[in-house]
């Protein structure tokens, strides 16, 4: 018999991707299979962050698009845990990614639309999809301000390197 997969469940219709605390629980059991013994503590950070974020707790709105939302952040971020896991399980030492970068790769999938977050004075904007020619830009100095906070300051050029384009530099 076909079981339907349910619409805010990932593609092996295990965890709910539209629930923070489902998929930060299994990027966690991931992140220790993938790197036994190394601290996840920033990376919970950013989760505890993206559900303020998302949720419209801290000075901005919820976020208002249809598809660049909570549930698509933590589907994208839970596949790439589950990408940068087996890349670091059939690979030979010197070329795996290592717990550092696995973490950055992670707390950057959480926040990789933030941009589209409008802010609760923007009385310019309807709704966050007008970001949409520059979310990259503004996704990426959330990450500039937000890496500081949990020690991670050394990745703001990498994070933010492909945002800064002359297309976008003034947005």
């Amino acid at each position: 018999m076909y079981d339907l997969r349910r619409n805010d469940y990932d593609v092996t219709n295990t965890v709910q991707v539209s629930s923070t605390a489902a998929v930060s629980q299994a990027v966690r059991e991931l992140f220790a299979i993938g790197w036994p013994g190394e601290s996840y503590d920033r990376v919970a950070v950013a989760f505890e962050e993206f559900e303020r974020l998302f949720s419209g707790r801290m000075p901005v709105l919820r976020v208002d698009t249809v598809y660049h939302d909570r549930q698509h952040s933590l589907d994208m971020t839970l596949a790439m845990a589950r990408l940068l896991v087996g890349y670091e399980s059939t690979v030979d030492a010197p070329r795996r990614v290592g717990a550092e970068r696995a973490a950055m790769s992670l707390v950057t999938s959480l926040f990789h639309d933030a941009g589209y977050i409008r802010e609760f004075d923007d009385r310019q904007h309807r709704n966050g999809a007008e970001f949409t020619l520059y979310h990259v830009t503004r996704s990426a100095r959330f990450l500039a301000r937000f890496l500081p906070s949990v020690g991670m300051d050394s990745w703001i050029p990498i994070s933010t390197r492909s945002c800064i384009s002359p297309v976008t530099r003034s947005s």
